[in-house]
């Protein structure tokens, strides 16, 4: 009797050590995306956790600096700045070149939370309009892209309908 109790208890404990080791998990990359919150904004707050749902490089509460209505916060090596009024939403991406690599993947994260129904191939199409086509404004149906040249390179606009 006490045989088999010894090797339920040795057979308990194992259970209990494999049953530890499997919750031990590698980190996961989506995992650190947390929600964003107490932002002073809760459209801008809406906005991004949506962005952050598939974002390649999502964006924290921590990250943000707010200001009356707006907020902006580096995203790779790009300046982002958030703008709302009314209903209406307004995003800033300034890069100091066109051709920047982290440009395409944060620009077409920004306008597919604005609209899911935008595909990466209607994106992708934006883009080149502007690139090939020397355009500065594109029209996606409920997203609007401007593009701009400044002193600091390029800023690329985009804003609901």
């Amino acid at each position: 009797m006490k045989k088999k109790l010894l090797i339920m208890l040795l057979l308990a404990a194992l259970v209990l050590s494999v049953t530890a080791c499997g919750n031990s998990k590698e980190e996961d990359p989506g995992a650190q995306k947390q929600a964003v919150t107490d932002l002073d904004n809760d459209m801008l707050e809406s906005y991004l956790n949506q962005y952050n749902m598939d974002a390649e490089n999502p964006i924290q509460s921590d990250d943000l600096t707010q200001e009356d209505g707006s907020a902006s916060c580096k995203v790779t090596d790009l300046t982002v700045t958030f703008t709302t009024k009314d209903d209406d939403l307004q995003v800033a991406v300034q890069a100091k070149d066109l051709e920047d690599e982290n440009l395409d993947v944060v620009v077409r994260d920004l306008i597919i939370a604005m609209d899911p129904e935008l595909t990466y191939e209607e994106v992708k199409d934006m883009f080149s309009s502007f690139r090939e086509d020397g355009r500065t404004s594109y029209d996606m149906g409920e997203v609007k892209c401007k593009l701009k040249k400044n002193s600091d390179g390029y800023r690329f606009i985009i804003e609901n309908d």
